[in-house]
């Protein structure tokens, strides 16, 4: 069963209903509930870009080439 997630995030609970008949015409019905949460607050990211020379200005020296760049994201 499909469906959009803001039904699951709005609801708490899932209830289920199967009826079935087998070929003697014997007619049965069983029923279930589930609770349930949803998390719908996403986690606080950071990140921080370390320095990339000691002197914070690359010179134009540099310009054109590769530079490697470090950090964290947490």
């Amino acid at each position: 069963v499909n469906g959009p997630g803001s039904v699951l995030a709005a609801n708490g609970d899932v209830s289920a209903s199967v009826t079935t008949r087998d070929t003697a015409g014997n007619v049965t019905t069983a029923n279930t509930s589930h609770t349930y949460g949803v998390d719908t607050v996403a986690p606080t990211a950071s990140i921080s870009i370390d320095n990339v020379t000691s002197y914070i200005v690359l010179p134009a020296s540099d310009s054109g080439q590769s530079i490697t760049v470090t950090g964290l994201v947490d």
